[in-house]
């Protein structure tokens, strides 16, 4: 079994946004066309579990407010917030700085009741439009923030943050049931304000446990980060701070940053013995550089100490709902291409390799400058071949045609004693280049020392490829 992969839950709108912490508001169609579309992209670019994209909300807390009754989400107030925790060796190039996150903050003016977000709706419409082998799971705003994130001037009615969440969460409850009821099984809460004021967290997980007991059929995950609103964090309370609240907690799923902390995330385990599932944040959507294989495999190794890989998804640490879109699309190609064409072979086996013993090798055709040139070969040739290969023990782990696995077809043919290229050729033809006898054989040889390649099949012109 492979590794599962998914999105945290917000994905960017079609069209570039001028501030995507203050999104438009859009029509119940418009809202539609947005998720037909974005599952499409999520979907398209093979994870295993998707959202509806969420580029409906204005935000992921305004969303909310704008559609209950009681709350005025026009006049608002700006609230600021602390820190939440020390921000010694943090890189505050990836922060909103020293002085914390702020905004403008809906205002609590009467009784919060019926709420109108239409969820049950867009969940039907993503799922309709999703292939069915890949799961749709829900996204909702967890009550800890909807109510850190208002400014309660009703304290006749909420005396404390504690009653506005408790409030916050009975319209949630409506919500989610009627979710449900559309069919869906999996329910993912976001709490980000958790690492803001982590003192508050044993409270908020005892409300989220209330929500949960009234679906005992339904998987629910909570998502716990450090805010990252236009790709900064802003918060900084650690998870181990919060324990208490772990332990409590009744989810069957969590999931955490990762990759970027500056402290191990992992060490929540030494003490919380969770026997749930963990989505591991192997992906930094504050970067705009692309991870690579061995940044992801580096990120996953110390989990497996905690986790079997079952038990693991991977995903980015939060939302891409601030990311440019072609940056979102490279991310999650690396993050897909990674757990099916590279761990699936090393990772679940029983021999463990080094990074350095695997080698993986992204060749793509070079096209004939005239179509008078063109061989018969290169007009069905894939267009790039990749190629997974054991250094160590002079093995290939995987074979790839247009990103297609081929290697059942296909077998190392060459010695290769000196490690001077790779040559693989269809199975049943095990001869060199050199043997007279190769009809309706087709070989690919990888030159190791200029990255050079080509495709080669009997009284055929070759198919030459560059390589990297």
């Amino acid at each position: 079994m492979s590794y599962k992969t998914t999105v945290t839950g917000s994905y960017p709108r079609k069209e570039v946004q001028k501030d995507t912490l203050r999104k438009p508001s859009v029509s119940e169609e418009e809202s539609f066309e947005m998720i037909k579309w974005a599952v499409k992209e999520q979907a398209d670019l093979g994870l295993d579990i998707i959202t509806d994209g969420e580029g409906y909300r204005e935000n992921m807390y305004w969303f909310y407010q704008l559609r209950l009754d009681g709350i005025d989400s026009i006049n608002k107030i700006r609230k600021d917030f602390t820190l939440g925790g020390s921000i010694k060796g943090v890189d505050l190039s990836k922060t909103h700085g020293t002085k914390g996150f702020g905004i403008e903050c809906a205002v609590i003016k009467d009784e919060i009741k019926n709420l109108k977000t239409g969820l049950a709706k867009k969940w039907r419409v993503a799922r309709d439009n999703t292939p069915s082998n890949i799961r749709v799971k829900q996204t909702i705003t967890g009550p800890h923030m909807l109510a850190r994130f208002s400014v309660n001037e009703r304290t006749d009615l909420y005396p404390d943050d504690i009653s506005l969440a408790k409030a916050y969460a009975s319209v949630l409850t409506e919500e989610i049931e009627q979710v449900i009821n559309e069919g869906c099984d999996y329910i993912q809460f976001d709490e980000p304000v958790w690492t803001e004021n982590v003192n508050e967290t044993k409270w908020a997980a005892e409300i989220l446990n209330e929500i949960i007991e009234k679906f005992p059929n339904v998987d629910f995950n909570l998502h716990v980060c450090g805010g990252n609103a236009h790709r900064k964090r802003g918060f900084f309370g650690k998870y181990t701070d919060m324990i208490e609240a772990f332990k409590i907690l009744k989810v069957d799923e969590i999931h955490l940053e990762h990759c970027s902390l500056h402290y191990t995330m992992l060490d929540v385990f030494n003490d919380w013995k969770f026997n749930g599932k963990v989505s591991l944040g192997v992906i930094d959507q504050r970067i705009d550089n692309t991870e690579t294989e061995e940044d992801i495999i580096n990120a996953i190794k110390p989990a497996l100490e905690y986790f079997p890989k079952e038990k693991i998804l991977l995903t980015s640490e939060c939302g891409f709902g601030h990311v440019p879109i072609e940056i979102v699309r490279n991310k999650i190609k690396i993050l897909v291409s990674t757990v099916f064409f590279f761990f699936f072979f090393f990772i679940i086996s029983n021999h463990t390799y080094s990074s350095s013993e695997i080698k993986s090798y992204n060749c793509n055709i070079k096209k004939s400058t005239s179509i008078k040139n063109i061989s018969p070969l290169e007009m069905s040739a894939p267009k790039i071949i990749k190629i997974i290969y054991d250094s160590k023990t002079n093995s290939l782990i995987d074979y790839l045609w247009n990103k297609k696995s081929v290697i059942n077809d296909f077998e190392l043919i060459s010695g290769n004693i000196n490690r001077e290229f790779i040559e693989i050729g269809r199975k049943g033809y095990n001869k060199t280049l050199a043997s007279k006898d190769i009809s309706n054989a087709i070989y690919f040889k990888l030159n190791l020392s200029n990255l050079s390649a080509n495709l080669k099949k009997q009284f055929i012109r070759p198919v030459n490829y560059n390589c990297s």
